[in-house]
């Protein structure tokens, strides 16, 4: 038996401190503003305009403590290159087949609509975090050299995290689990 066959994640009832989450709800409300869809810029990344009210979440997060410098930050930009936590959600979002750009727009599947207006956000946690779990490369935004598949120690990341809600020891736990 796999060990994720025994371990039950539920979605929380308030996600609102979960950056991914609000951020995907401002591309959901835009497109839902817009008939479905949002025009992507020229490069095919998120408008400005989403960009700026996902900006100005930043003191509403734990992270915003540490935020010295937006200029490129995790949580805060003047576009989606310069802002990773933002870019991440979006990418997350098209791989949780939840938005996808065609024709030089964002679209949000008709499903995802229906799924909106009845459940609320609430209804893609568990599809973004499976995202995240088994499709999405993690090394993509690491900035390390090394190409280790990190995807293997999800469980044990977030057993560390939850149980120290630490990130410095979870990455020294992980650097030495991988020696």
């Amino acid at each position: 038996m796999c060990i994720r066959d025994r371990v039950t994640i539920d979605t929380p009832d308030d996600i609102k401190m979960s950056p991914v989450m609000r951020y995907l709800a401002l591309i959901l409300d835009e497109a839902m503003q817009n008939d479905g869809s949002f025009k992507a810029t020229s490069k095919g990344n998120l408008p400005t305009k989403i960009v700026k009210q996902a900006s100005e979440l930043l003191p509403e997060f734990a992270v915003s403590q540490f935020e010295r410098n937006i200029s490129i930050s995790e949580y805060a930009g003047s576009n989606e290159d310069k802002f990773n936590a933002l870019h991440y959600s979006r990418v997350l979002a098209e791989i949780a087949g939840i938005i996808y750009r065609q024709s030089g727009r964002y679209h949000v599947k008709k499903t995802a609509q229906k799924q909106y207006l009845t459940q609320g956000i609430q209804a893609f946690f568990m599809p973004m975090l499976e995202a995240a779990i088994t499709q999405y490369n993690w090394g993509y935004l690491d900035g390390w050299k090394h190409d280790i598949d990190l995807r293997t120690f999800w469980l044990f990341m977030l057993w560390r995290l939850q149980s120290h809600g630490n990130t410095e020891q979870l990455i020294e736990a992980v650097s030495y689990t991988h020696l």
